[in-house]
This record gives structure tokens, sequence and C-alpha cells, in this order.
């Protein structure tokens, strides 16, 4: 069963929901090969239109999808929030069960409608960020700002933010601070270069589109993990299906790093079923579809 139109290339990690959303998670230079797992981890839950990414350190990486992975099981026992106060309630409830050693970012949006006006729920936490795009103007209308309240060592977050959202031209993204970094590489403003690719490519291309760019402009240079999701907030629809990218152990990340040197990971795109049959489960990848 595919009901969400999944398509996974597991070489790129990378989903894509064609012309609603997509995301991607690129590992950093330095960390392929090495001891270190990939701290960043994206989650998106169509059922409850959530959408968030976290990014741990080096030392605990599955700390993101620890705490991800513990809003995800609140959404799924219980009803969705339905007022921007219960909102930053649940995130306020997950950050108060995080471990002081398992620091880990937020950036997520949750896309609502009401009279026919959609509208995102906006919070965050430390240096990962959320951007909504005007991509007629090529503009980006609504940023976060780093802060230091990360997951694990602040105990809550402080207020969320509601953003309306205009029925056309508009592409939320939400990103790990490792493409601020190749963007200050590259001599680029980061607000420019996310504004740029979202309003050029379709929502589905993104953040591959972001990852290739990347890989050709950072090179061999020293960057963080990057993760990034591209939402086209008009053309989402509920439906239970969902998936949690990344977050992985050194054991995992070695490993995935092993199959890609050996070229037995699919790189092209199928659905998650497909790439079972072909072999290679997903999970391996670090991609969970639940």
């Amino acid at each position: 069963m595919n009901p969400a139109g999944f398509s996974v290339n597991l070489a790129l990690r990378a989903v894509t929901v064609p012309g609603r959303a997509s995301a991607c998670l690129t590992t950093g230079p330095d960390k392929r090969g090495s001891c270190y797992g990939n701290g960043d981890c994206l989650l998106a839950d169509f059922n409850n239109l959530f959408f968030a990414v976290s990014d741990g350190s080096e030392r605990f990486p599955t700390a993101s999808s620890t705490f991800l992975g513990r809003i995800c099981r609140y959404l799924s026992l219980e009803p969705a929030p339905q007022t921007q106060e219960q909102w930053l309630a649940l995130a306020n409830r997950a950050f108060s069960r995080q471990e002081y050693i398992l620091s880990a970012t937020f950036a997520a949006v949750a896309i609502q409608e009401k009279d026919g006006q959609r509208s995102a729920v906006v919070l965050s936490g430390g240096d990962s960020r959320v951007m909504v795009v005007d991509t007629k103007k090529k503009c980006v209308e609504f940023e976060t700002e780093p802060d230091m309240n990360f997951a694990g060592r602040s105990p809550s977050l402080g207020k969320a933010a509601r953003i309306p959202l205009a029925s056309t031209d508009r592409r939320v993204i939400l990103f790990s601070d490792g493409l601020c970094d190749v963007a200050k590489l590259s001599g680029l403003d980061i607000k420019s270069m996310v504004a740029q690719v979202a309003s050029t490519f379709a929502v589905d291309e993104v953040p591959v589109r972001l990852a290739r760019f990347l890989a050709k402009r950072g090179g061999a240079a020293t960057h963080d993990d990057i993760a990034v999701i591209a939402l086209d907030p008009e053309a989402l629809t509920r439906h239970q299906q969902g998936f949690l990218i990344g977050g992985t152990s050194p054991g995992a990340e070695t490993a995935f790093g092993q199959d890609l040197a050996a070229g037995i990971v699919p790189d092209t795109w199928m659905s998650p079923d497909d790439a079972k049959a072909a072999g290679y489960d997903p999970e391996r990848a670090g991609i969970v579809i639940f």
C-alpha cells in the first residue's frame, strides 16, 4: 500500500509526494566513513499536517529522532491540537521529557485551515529554521530566528506563531543549520538562496535540487549534515501515513555508507514497497515510513 503516493530515492535519502511535499537528508562530508551518526532528523505527519526538523549533537545524534519520535507518538495517541496554544503545550511536553544530554534543535509547522484560509502554526527552538517563501515575488516573507531554546537544555519554548498563508504562490521550507553552513561557504545569502530555489522548481524537487547545488558549491568543504523539507501548503491533504528520516546511530550510518560505497543502494525513484522488493529496506537508509 502506498496511499500517499510516496516515492523514495534511497541513495539520496529523499522522499517526495509529487506536487505536495518532499524531503532530503544529506550527510556532512567530514562524517562519511567516520564514527559519527547523522544527527539531522525530518518528520512528516500527513494525518495531522505536521512537519518538523531537528538536529542532534555529534555525540548523541539519535537525540533528534528520539525527540521527534516522542511528538509523533503523542499525535498518534491523542487528538491533534487545534490552536497555537495547544501546539505549544504539546511541544513543551516533549521538551520537558528530553534528557539534558540529548540536546536537539526544533523547527516545526502545523498546517491548519479555518473558513477556507490556511495558516501555519510555527514552533522553533535552536538554530534549525522555518521560512515561508512568496514564489511570485521570489522572497522570504517570514523566517524564524535562531535562539538557544534547545530541547533537553531548555524547559520550554517561549511562544508559537501563526502565519497566514495565501491560497497560492507560497512554499514552506524547513531546514537544519547545515544549509546555512554551505550558503556561507559559498558566499551566498541563505534567504536569497532558499527563495530562489523554492521559486524556481516544483515543490517535490526543492530539497534534492538544494542537495545537488550544495554538493557542487560545497565540494569537499566541511559542513554539517543538512535536512530540508519543502511544502506546498495549499496542495497538502490529510492521509494516514508519514515518514521519519535520519537521527541515525553511528552504527547505522556506517552501514549505510558502506552500502553506498558498494553500490547496492538504489539510486532511482520508486515506492517504498518496490524498494523492499528490490532488496533494500528503506529503514536501512534511515527512512521509516509509518
